[in-house]
């Protein structure tokens, strides 16, 4: 009787492994965007909410994993990917605790727009292969429409286009 159970429960783990192959071909990638996650600051942290676990803090296999499936899906160097975003992240994170009650998005934006300001502070924290993946991630979820509108606002304010 347990053969049988666990030959159907097989079944239904290949199963469910197909379908979402096929609706959702990308969960994987959309899963590796969750590296850009940020820590609740210490204030705002309740019982239920806690610090990342180590195996997703930024620096480890991990994070690493997750970095490398984005540089491939987007074309760029693992290695510079890797090391921007490891500049950045501090940043990021600071921004977060600044502002506890938005996402981690607006604070990612806010890192970025503050390293990519100037042309020395570009100089002192490239951010091209950073760029072209938190463009994507900041705006994942929208619809096609808003999308483009939110990566020329970006634009505006990374100074790419004025």
């Amino acid at each position: 009787m347990i053969t049988k159970c666990l030959q159907k429960f097989g079944a239904w783990c290949r199963l469910v492994d197909e379908v979402v192959a096929t609706e959702f071909p990308d969960f994987e990638l959309l899963g590796a965007f969750s590296v850009f996650r940020l820590e609740e600051t210490k204030k705002k942290r309740s019982r239920r909410s806690r610090p990342l676990p180590p195996e997703e803090e930024a620096a480890g296999p991990w994070a690493n994993g997750c970095l490398a499936h984005l540089a491939d899906a987007f074309r760029v160097d693992r290695r510079k990917l890797l090391a921007q975003f490891q500049d950045h992240r501090p940043i990021a994170q600071a921004e977060k605790d600044k502002r506890p009650d938005e996402p981690a998005v607006a604070a990612w934006q806010r890192a970025l727009a503050k390293t990519q300001a100037t042309w020395n502070t570009r100089d002192r924290w490239p951010a091209e292969a950073l760029l072209a993946v938190a463009q994507r991630f900041f705006v994942c979820p929208g619809a096609s429409g808003v999308i483009e509108d939110m990566l020329s606002e970006f634009k505006r304010i990374t100074g790419e286009q004025w």
